[in-house]
């Protein structure tokens, strides 16, 4: 099938490796995609002909909450860089722009732009840590769930008291 494409740029080993990896990531991604759930009930568990339960691929609330948690601490995060590399983060990261493109809309070298992306991340990483370290115990966010959650929720309640208010 593939044999007629092989044209020597590398070794036919290589080349072989190369097909099998990458067949076996197209089943990966396509079983990673797929989201059935087998509806076999066999009659030796006792369960009534066409009973079944369906799995629940949602996720669920704890895990929602952790990631709304990581996702305020992010943004705290991002808000609490310097200008100058916060820019360069929000346009690559959140923009969605390469560093190329990144660099052009600021008017910076491209190598100033990833330095400048070095230190965002850096600071950021930072910051999640001492974050997760001081509400967590070390373990992560969902060692605590509901802390940065329900403060956040506080927060944004007020927000929005003011803003009805004002």
């Amino acid at each position: 099938m593939h044999i007629q494409k092989f044209d020597g740029r590398s070794t036919f080993s290589t080349w072989l490796t190369r097909i099998a990896i990458n067949s076996a990531l197209m089943i990966l991604r396509k079983r990673r995609s797929s989201r059935e759930t087998g509806m076999e009930v066999h009659k030796e568990f006792g369960v009534k002909e066409g009973g079944c339960d369906v799995a629940d691929h949602n996720s669920d609330p704890e895990r929602k909450c952790a990631q709304s948690e990581i996702g305020y601490v992010l943004q705290a995060a991002i808000r609490d860089l310097r200008p100058t590399i916060r820019v360069v983060v929000e346009i690559r990261y959140l923009q969605e722009f390469s560093v190329r493109e990144a660099a052009g809309k600021i008017g910076i070298s491209v190598s100033t732009a990833k330095a400048r992306l070095f230190h965002g991340r850096s600071a950021l990483r930072k910051a999640l840590t001492l974050r997760v370290n001081q509400y967590g115990g070390g373990g992560g966010l969902g060692d605590k769930p509901g802390l940065v959650c329900k403060r956040n929720c506080k927060a944004k309640s007020e927000v929005t008291r003011q803003r009805r208010s004002g």
